[in-house]
């Protein structure tokens, strides 16, 4: 019963990407406001599953209950292709594997104050992914193959076409995020609500500089800002966690100066 409580809220969001692949291409929308339309319709839904699934702790036997068919379903995805009519497949498996791989990480975060140095290493490993010309960041854009199975699709409204929106590493942090939140009792709401925040700040800098903006950075401070036990940091853990911070942006630097 709990595994299927922490399923059908995926089922859901799959039942929404159906709808509007099935309606996309018959809709009248102005090209300016395609791309964000498809990013909202993809974004909140997937947001709110995560939201819903995340109120139920998850073990080791339902991560895997999770992950194993998400897996079988992005190899089938790969090898035939993506198409609208499978994106809600697509969709339903991303979201599963994200929740099962970040929700069996915070399940076992020992603190919230963890989340901090966390974050920081996450987001420094997407930014020197995204700035190295080797970075896998980099390789997967250049496939829509690679693509279709590590990012979520959206039906652009008004055509036939697909975008691709968060990333897998996203959906990942954003579930160990709410898991942390659920077991720590800091506000399934409140996490969401920063995800959420900070989703839309990196959408709006792509829009703004029109390129990639690695969403785990906004991401990041949304989340430690607006719940701030995120950020407090245990006495006897901040020397490792400050050791951790600094490494990860001297990669950080070293990556961007190398770009260069």
């Amino acid at each position: 019963m709990a595994v299927l409580r922490t399923i059908l809220p995926f089922a859901a969001v799959a039942a929404v990407a159906a709808a509007v692949s099935f309606t996309s291409p018959r809709l009248a929308v102005a090209d300016a406001w395609a791309d964000l339309l498809a990013v909202v319709l993809c974004v909140a839904p997937a947001l709110a599953g995560l939201h819903v699934s995340s109120k139920q702790p998850l073990s080791s036997s339902h991560a895997a209950l999770l992950l194993g068919p998400a897996v079988v379903c992005l190899v089938a995805i790969y090898v035939l292709g993506l198409k609208l009519a499978t994106v809600p497949l697509q969709v339903a498996a991303l979201l599963c594997a994200g929740r099962a791989v970040g929700g069996l990480i915070g399940e076992r975060v020992a603190h919230p104050g963890h989340v901090l140095p966390a974050c920081v290493i996450a987001a420094a490993a997407d930014c020197a992914s995204v700035l190295s010309p080797e970075g896998v960041s980099n390789a997967i854009v250049q496939s829509d193959r690679a693509l279709s199975v590590v990012a979520l699709a959206a039906a652009v409204p008004g055509s036939d076409a697909l975008t691709f929106v968060l990333g897998v590493g996203d959906l990942v942090i954003i579930a160990l995020l709410l898991a942390v939140g659920r077991k720590f009792e800091l506000g399934l709401g409140r996490v969401t609500l920063a995800c959420a925040a900070g989703l839309a700040v990196a959408f709006a800098l792509s829009a703004a500089f029109r390129m990639a903006i690695p969403a785990l950075v906004p991401l990041g401070v949304a989340a430690n800002v607006l719940v701030p036990r995120f950020a407090r940091v245990p006495t006897k853990d901040r020397t490792a966690a400050w050791i951790a911070i600094g490494l990860a942006a001297g990669l950080v630097l070293f990556v961007g100066l190398r770009a260069r």
